[in-house]
C-alpha cells in the first residue's frame, strides 16, 4: 500500500489521489513512492523470515507425519500377533494408509525443496532489485535528464540562430561584391589586379577549407544518423532537429559555392579597382577567416554535444531498462506471491486432509483396540480351556507314566536276573579260564619269562619279559605306549595273576575306560580281586576316594605313601601267588614335581623290592619333558627300555636291554586302542 507523503493516507492506484486528504499525484511521483515502498517493505530479512516460517511449518508437518508413521507401526506390531481375518484386513488397510502417507510426505518434501529453491531465487531477485534501485537513487542525485534535453534544445536553437546569421553574412558579401564591381576604377589596374588575385586565391583557399569542414560535418551527420536509428523517440526527435540544422548549413555551403563561381567569372571583367575596394576585400578575407574559426568551433561543439547526447541517451536507455526490469520484478513478485498463496492453500488442504486421516486413524485405532480387548478376553477363555485340557492330559499322562514305570520295573527286574545269570556264567568261564591257565603260568615260572600280551613282542623277546624285571616304556605322546601296558595287564588278569596299578596322573574311571578297549571284561576281574588300585590323583582334584579295594594317597608327591601301599598289597599277594604284575602311570608326573635325586632315592629301593618279589613292573615315561641326564639316571635303575618314536608319519619301536632279543633295530608298528601290530623283524625296520 503506497502512502501519501502529506497525511500518510492510502493513494488510489487508478486515480492517483489520496483517499484521505485528496492530494493528487502524477504517474512519475506515484512510481517513485511505489519504489520506496517496495524498498522499505520487501527487504531480505522479511523475506527470509516469511520463508523460514513456511519452512518451519513444513518441518512440523514432516515430524507429524513421522509420528503418524510410528503410530501406524505400533498398531501394526500390535496386530501381528492376531490371527483373525478382520485384523489382517485392517493391517493391509493400515499398510495402504502408511504408503499413502509416505507418498504425501515425499510430496511435501519436494514442495519444501521447491520452496527453498524459490527462496534462494527470490533472494537473488531482491538483491538485483536493491542494486537497480540504488542505481536509480544515484541517478536521482545527478542532473535530471529532462533538463539535459532542454539544454540540447537550447543549443539547437542557438545553432539555428547562427544559420540565420550566416545567411545574413552571405547577403552582406553579395552586396559588397556588387558594390566592388560598380566602384572599381581603372587606375593602377595591374597592381590592383595582383592584389585582387592574391586575395581571391587566399579566399579560394579559405573556401576550400570551408568545403573540407563541410565534408567533416557531413561525416558527423552520417554517424549521427546511424546512432539516431537505434534510439528511442525522444532522442530521435532531438536528432531530427539537429539534422535540419545541418541541412541549413549545407544550403549555405551551396550558396557560398555559387557565389565563388560568380566571382571567378565576373571579377576579371573589371578593368580598374579602387584601393578602398582592396581594403574591403582584405576585410572580407578577415571575415572569412573568422567564419572558418567559428565553423571549426561549431564542429567541435557539435562533436562534444554528440558525445554528451550519446551519454545522456545511454542514461535514458538505462533508465528505461531499469523501469522494464522493475516492472518485470514486480510481475515476478506477484507470480511468487501467487505461488506462495497456492502453496499455503495446498498446505492448508493437506493439513485438513491429514487431520481427517488422523481422525480416521484414531477411529480405526480405537476400533482395533476394542477388537484386541475382545481377542484378549477370548484368548483368556481359550487359555483357561487349554489349562483344563492340559490338566486332563496331565492326569492321563501320569497314569500312562505309572503304567510305563511298572513295565520298566518289571523289565529291570528281568534284566537284573539276566545279568546275574550272565555274571555267574562269566565267573564260571573266568574261573575255568584261570584254571586252564595254571599250566601256562607254571610254564612261565619254569622259563622265568611272562607273556607281554602282544604276540609279536613275545617273539621278539624270545618268550616275554623276564621275571623280576623293571622296564621303562618311553616315547612321545600318541605312539601306543599306554596300549602296550594295558595289554600287559590284561594278559596277567586273564591268567589269574594279580596286578597292581599305581595312578598318579589319571583317575580310575579314565583308566578303566581306556583298558576296556583291550579287555572288555576288565570290571569282572576287578570284582574278583585280581586288580589292586593305588590312587594318588583323585584327592588332588577334589574328588572323593571311597571305592572298595582302592588305596588312596593324599598327594601325587607322597612317594612314601605309595611305597607303603605297594608293600601292603604285595605282602598279601605273596601269600597266594608266585609273582604279580605292576604298572606305574607315570614316572613323568613324579619327576615333574620332585627333583631327580629324590626320585632316584625313591626308585632304587622300590625297584629292588619288586625284583625280590619277582614282579614284572612297567613304568611309563613321557619323551620331551625331561633332560637327557635325568632319563639316563632313571634308566640306570631299570633292567631295560622299550622306546617309541615317530618318523615320516610312521611309528617305530625299539628294545634296549631287558633280555636277549631277535633284533635291536627300529621296528615299524601300527598301534590302535585295542592293541599293537608289529612288522617284520628283518624287513620292518630302518637303518
Amino acid at each position: 500500500m503506497v502512502k501519501c507523503t502529506q497525511c500518510g493516507g492510502e493513494i488510489d492506484e487508478v486515480n492517483l489521489v489520496c483517499k484521505k486528504c485528496g492530494k493528487k499525484y502524477t504517474k512519475e511521483e506515484y512510481n517513485n513512492l511505489l519504489t520506496d515502498f517496495i524498498l522499505s517493505s520487501l527487504t531480505e530479512n522479511t523475506i527470509e523470515s516469511k520463508y523460514e516460517s513456511v519452512s518451519n511449518e513444513l518441518d512440523n508437518i514432516e515430524k507429524w507425519l513421522k509420528g503418524e508413521s510410528k503410530k501406524i507401526e505400533d498398531i501394526e506390531n500390535k496386530a501381528v500377533s492376531l490371527e483373525d481375518e478382520q485384523i489382517i484386513r485392517l493391517k493391509e488397510e493400515l499398510l495402504e494408509k502408511k504408503r499413502e502417507l509416505d507418498e504425501k510426505s515425499e510430496e511435501l518434501k519436494r514442495t519444501l525443496e521447491d520452496l527453498r529453491q524459490l527462496k534462494e531465487n527470490v533472494k537473488l531477485t531482491f538483491k538485483n532489485i536493491l542494486n537497480k534501485l540504488n542505481f536509480l537513487n544515484d541517478l536521482k542525485n545527478k542532473k535530471d535528464v529532462i533538463s539535459v534535453l532542454l539544454d540540447y534544445s537550447d543549443r539547437i536553437n542557438e545553432l539555428e540562430n547562427k544559420i540565420y546569421e550566416l545567411r545574413f553574412e552571405k547577403e552582406k558579401y553579395e552586396r559588397l561584391i556588387n558594390e566592388i564591381r560598380e566602384i572599381v576604377n581603372a587606375n593602377d589596374i595591374k597592381e590592383v589586379k595582383e592584389k585582387i588575385l592574391s586575395i581571391a586565391m587566399e579566399n579560394n583557399d579559405l573556401k576550400i577549407e570551408i568545403e573540407n569542414l563541410q565534408n567533416r560535418i557531413q561525416v558527423q551527420k552520417e554517424l549521427w544518423d546511424d546512432w539516431v536509428s537505434s534510439q528511442n523517440p525522444d532522442v530521435r526527435e532531438l536528432a531530427e532537429r539537429e539534422l535540419k540544422l545541418k541541412e541549413q548549413e549545407l544550403l549555405i555551403e551551396k550558396q557560398m559555392k555559387e557565389l565563388a563561381e560568380r566571382e571567378k567569372f565576373e571579377i576579371p571583367k573589371k578593368e580598374s579597382y579602387d584601393t578602398t575596394d582592396i581594403k574591403f576585400l582584405e576585410e572580407e578575407n578577415k571575415l572569412l577567416k573568422s567564419e572558418i574559426e567559428r565553423l571549426n568551433n561549431l564542429i567541435k561543439a557539435l562533436a562534444s554535444g554528440n558525445t554528451e547526447l550519446l551519454q545522456k541517451s545511454e542514461d535514458i536507455s538505462n533508465i528505461e531498462k531499469l523501469k522494464m526490469e522493475n516492472q518485470n520484478l514486480k510481475t515476478q513478485m506477484e507470480i511468487m506471491e501467487k505461488e506462495i498463496n497456492d502453496l499455503k492453500e495446498k498446505i492448508k488442504f493437506k493439513e485438513e486432509e491429514f487431520s481427517r486421516r488422523e481422525q480416521d486413524l484414531q477411529f480405526r485405532e480405537k476400533k482395533i483396540e476394542q477388537m484386541m480387548r475382545e481377542i484378549e478376553s477370548q484368548k483368556i477363555e481359550i487359555e483357561e480351556l487349554k489349562k483344563l485340557e492340559k490338566e486332563h492330559k496331565i492326569e492321563d499322562l501320569e497314569e500312562l507314566i505309572k503304567r510305563k514305570e511298572e513295565q520298566l520295573r518289571e523289565k529291570e527286574k528281568y534284566l537284573r536276573e539276566k545279568e546275574k545269570e550272565i555274571e555267574a556264567k562269566t565267573k564260571g568261564l573266568i574261573e575255568k579260564e584261570i584254571s586252564m591257565a595254571q599250566e601256562e603260568i607254571l610254564t612261565e615260572i619254569k622259563e622265568e619269562k611272562v607273556r607281554t600280551g602282544t604276540r609279536r613282542l613275545d617273539d621278539l623277546l624270545y618268550g616275554g619279559f623276564p621275571l623280576g624285571s623293571n622296564i621303562i616304556v618311553y616315547g612321545p605322546a600318541y605312539t601306543g605306549k599306554e596300549v602296550l601296558i594295558y595289554s600287559f595287564l590284561a594278559e596277567g588278569v586273564k591268567k589269574g595273576i594279580p596286578v597292581i596299578v599305581i595312578l598318579v596322573d589319571k583317575t580310575i574311571e579314565i583308566f578303566e575306560e581306556d583298558i576296556k578297549y583291550v579287555l572288555p571284561t576288565w570290571s569282572t576281574y576287578v570284582d574278583n580281586g585280581l586288580v589292586n588300585y593305588i590312587d594318588a590323583y583323585s584327592k588332588t582334584i577334589g574328588e572323593k576316594c571311597e571305592r572298595k579295594g582302592v588305596i588312596c594317597i593324599d598327594s601325587q608327591t607322597d612317594i612314601n605313601g605309595i611305597v607303603n601301599a605297594v608293600e601292603d598289597i604285595s605282602s598279601k599277594i605273596r601269600e597266594n601267588y608266585k609273582y604279580y604284575r605292576l604298572a606305574f602311570f607315570s614316572l613323568s608326573t613324579i619327576l615333574t614335581f620332585l627333583d631327580a635325586p629324590t626320585v632316584v632315592r625313591f626308585l632304587q629301593p622300590f625297584t629292588t623290592r619288586r625284583k625280590k618279589d619277582r614282579a614284572v613292573s612297567l613304568y611309563l615315561l613321557e619323551k620331551g619333558l625331561h633332560e637327557e641326564n635325568t632319563i639316563q639316571l632313571v634308566s640306570h635303575l631299570m633292567d631295560g627300555t622299550i622306546e617309541f618314536k615317530t618318523e615320516m608319519n610312521k611309528i617305530y619301536l625299539q628294545v634296549n636291554g631287558i633280555t636277549e632279543v631277535q633284533s635291536r633295530s627300529w621296528i615299524e608298528i601300527s598301534p590302535s586302542k585295542s592293541g599293537i601290530i608289529m612288522g617284520s623283524f628283518t624287513l620292518g625296520h630302518i637303518r
